[in-house]
Formats: structure tokens, C-alpha cells, sequence
């Protein structure tokens, strides 16, 4: 399934109900809130830094599932991310921007920005058993 979003300040409630009228009987509850917790975060990313917080711009999100993992893509028509070396950076919790690709990296299995002619494909690959286990140790 695929979506078009444009980015203004109602975004993120729009994806999140989104993502929870798609997902919901097909994922437990529990782990569609870290799935959201986690897109949150690179939706605010992209807003941020590929579109320097302007609005009306596109984000198109679109997923699939398998019995094991849950692959979710984000496609934005910024500018090419040519430094990706944030991905596996340590970042420190008051590091400006530090602590939402600390919150994605734990919560996905896999986390890859690829440029594209148009724009960046950010790829989140969530595993269901480690979004199982995420909740048991969290009591989510």
C-alpha cells in the first residue's frame, strides 16, 4: 500500500492514523506504536534537514509484509543526502538532532537513506519478533 503526504504541521497525526488504520489485525498494537515512533522520527528528519522545515512538500510512504518483518519506504524529493555518516555515529542524548536516529536505530533492523534522480529513498526494515521483544522488556 502507498500514501502521498504533504508536509504541514498535521503530518505526523496523518501518517499515524494512517499507518494504524493499515496496519491494524495485521500487527500487534504494541508494535505498531514503536513502527509509528520510529517513521515519526525520519518524517521529522526529512522535514527538517532534505526540506528545511517548508511545507507542502511530498512524502510518499508506501509498505509491505512478510510473516517475519515489516518493510517500510519513505521517498522525498529533497536534495540527495550526500553524507550518510549519521546513521552510525554515536550521538549523544543533547546532541541537536542526535536523539531520533538513536530512537529509529533501536527500534528497526535496518535503516538505509539511497539517493535517487528525484529526490531519497529511506528504506526501515522492522523485524516483528525484536518489536516483540522491544515491548516485553519495555512493558509496553
Amino acid at each position: 500500500m502507498e500514501k502521498l503526504f504533504l508536509t504541514n504541521k498535521k503530518i505526523l497525526p496523518e501518517i499515524k492514523l494512517w499507518l494504524n488504520h493499515e496496519l491494524d489485525h495485521r500487527i500487534e498494537p504494541n508494535s505498531v506504536s514503536l513502527i509509528i515512533l520510529a517513521v515519526n522520527e525520519c518524517i521529522q528528519n526529512i522535514y527538517r534537514y532534505a526540506y528545511e522545515k517548508k511545507n507542502q512538500k511530498k512524502i510518499l510512504i508506501n509498505y509491505k509484509k512478510d510473516p517475519d518483518n515489516l518493510y517500510i519506504n519513505v521517498k522525498d524529493f529533497g536534495p540527495n543526502c550526500s553524507d550518510k555518516s549519521f546513521i552510525t555515529k554515536k550521538h549523544e542524548p543533547t546532541e541537536e538532532g542526535g536523539m531520533g536516529i538513536g530512537i529509529i536505530m533501536n527500534i528497526v533492523t535496518d535503516y538505509i537513506i539511497e539517493d535517487l534522480n528525484d529526490g531519497n529513498l529511506t528504506k526501515l526494515t522492522f523485524s516483528l519478533d525484536k518489536l516483540k521483544k522491544i515491548d516485553k522488556q519495555h512493558n509496553l
